[in-house]
């Protein structure tokens, strides 16, 4: 009732996983324990946590670039939504729409009064409802709920001890991460070697 929380499909079942092993009571479980699932509910893209405090508006990220967590937050986001007649079911839940223009992109939202959640997909909130579909004018980004289903657990809020940041610095060592993951790892100092190769180093 206080808090939503936006994360990829990955994270959100690793979260099943870990709530099924009770890994957030449980002190013996180390990372060799839950490795295997690191592994099989992998997230390529990275995208970091959103948790969104339904009372103030902040917002508190939690993302990871290669084996560092970090954390940074911003305040409640104004995203000035004008109300239109559209209306849209999603997921058996009518719709009304709402358009806003935020960081560049003119944005089409349809929320559902009947989920009386004042939230949505990333950042997407303020709005009378939950967002269940939102998408920007050129559809380069576009959220559509395909599921909506009661969860059987409250939100976890885990502490990786990350290391507080910003957004604008976060962004930038993400997008730079991702141009290039090798560099990264040669400046950890961690060796990259093949997996069930002879022990030499991986050069490429």
């Amino acid at each position: 009732k206080r808090y939503a929380k936006s994360v990829s499909y990955a994270r959100f079942q690793q979260d099943s996983v870990f709530t099924s092993l009770n890994y957030y009571t449980r002190e013996d479980l180390t990372y060799k324990d839950l490795e295997p699932y690191f592994r099989k509910y992998n997230d390529p893209i990275g995208l970091p946590e959103i948790i969104k405090d339904l009372g103030n508006g902040n917002l508190e990220y939690q993302g990871k670039i290669f084996i560092d967590h970090y954390i940074y937050e911003e305040p409640k986001l104004d995203f000035g939504w004008t109300l239109t007649d559209d209306t849209l079911t999603v997921c058996g839940h009518p719709c009304h729409g709402a358009t806003a223009t935020f960081r560049g992109r003119v944005w089409k939202a349809w929320y559902a009064d009947d989920i009386a959640v004042s939230s949505g997909p990333w950042k997407f909130s303020g709005l009378s409802g939950l967002i269940l579909q939102i998408e920007d004018s050129k559809r380069e980004h576009v959220f559509r709920a395909v599921s909506v289903r009661k969860g059987k657990s409250n939100i976890k809020k885990v502490d990786y001890r990350d290391f507080k940041t910003n957004r604008v610095w976060f962004n930038k060592a993400l997008k730079e991460y991702r141009m290039n993951p090798h560099g990264a790892v040669e400046a950890s100092g961690i060796e990259v070697r093949e997996i069930g190769g002879n022990g030499t180093d991986r050069k490429s």
